[in-house]
Protein backbone atom coordinates (compact mmCIF):
# COMPACT_ATOMS: atom_id res chain seq x y z
CA UNK A 1 0.00 0.00 0.00
CA UNK A 2 1.24 3.67 -1.22
CA UNK A 3 0.45 6.33 1.38
CA UNK A 4 -0.30 9.93 -0.05
CA UNK A 5 -1.07 13.31 1.94
CA UNK A 6 -3.68 15.15 0.30
CA UNK A 7 -4.15 18.39 0.44
CA UNK A 8 -7.91 19.36 1.17
CA UNK A 9 -10.34 16.77 2.32
CA UNK A 10 -12.52 17.32 -1.57
CA UNK A 11 -15.38 20.06 -2.07
CA UNK A 12 -17.43 20.64 -4.91
CA UNK A 13 -15.75 23.25 -7.31
CA UNK A 14 -17.25 23.52 -10.59
CA UNK A 15 -18.79 20.21 -10.69
CA UNK A 16 -15.82 18.04 -9.80
CA UNK A 17 -14.17 17.17 -6.45
CA UNK A 18 -10.61 17.99 -5.96
CA UNK A 19 -8.29 16.77 -2.74
CA UNK A 20 -9.25 13.57 -1.62
CA UNK A 21 -12.31 12.67 -2.78
CA UNK A 22 -10.73 13.29 -6.63
CA UNK A 23 -7.92 11.91 -5.95
CA UNK A 24 -10.72 8.74 -5.12
CA UNK A 25 -12.99 9.47 -7.68
CA UNK A 26 -10.05 9.22 -10.54
CA UNK A 27 -8.77 6.07 -9.53
CA UNK A 28 -5.43 7.62 -7.97
CA UNK A 29 -6.54 6.18 -4.62
CA UNK A 30 -8.28 4.02 -3.30
CA UNK A 31 -9.43 4.86 -0.15
CA UNK A 32 -9.27 7.55 1.86
CA UNK A 33 -8.53 7.25 6.15
CA UNK A 34 -9.64 10.49 7.05
CA UNK A 35 -12.90 12.05 9.11
CA UNK A 36 -14.42 13.53 6.36
CA UNK A 37 -17.13 15.59 7.15
CA UNK A 38 -20.92 14.65 6.29
CA UNK A 39 -22.03 16.91 3.44
CA UNK A 40 -25.04 16.65 1.25
CA UNK A 41 -22.60 17.11 -2.22
CA UNK A 42 -20.52 14.11 -1.24
CA UNK A 43 -23.36 11.53 -0.11
CA UNK A 44 -23.86 10.56 -3.90
CA UNK A 45 -19.81 10.56 -4.54
CA UNK A 46 -18.46 8.62 -1.70
CA UNK A 47 -19.24 5.90 0.60
CA UNK A 48 -18.79 6.72 4.37
CA UNK A 49 -18.19 3.93 7.15
CA UNK A 50 -19.48 4.12 11.01
CA UNK A 51 -17.74 5.71 13.27
CA UNK A 52 -14.36 3.92 14.26
CA UNK A 53 -13.77 5.42 17.88
CA UNK A 54 -15.22 7.57 20.18
CA UNK A 55 -13.74 10.48 21.71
Amino acid sequence: MNLSRGTTWGYLVNGTFNGIIGDMLKGLIDFGATPFQFKPERLDAIEYTVQAWVA
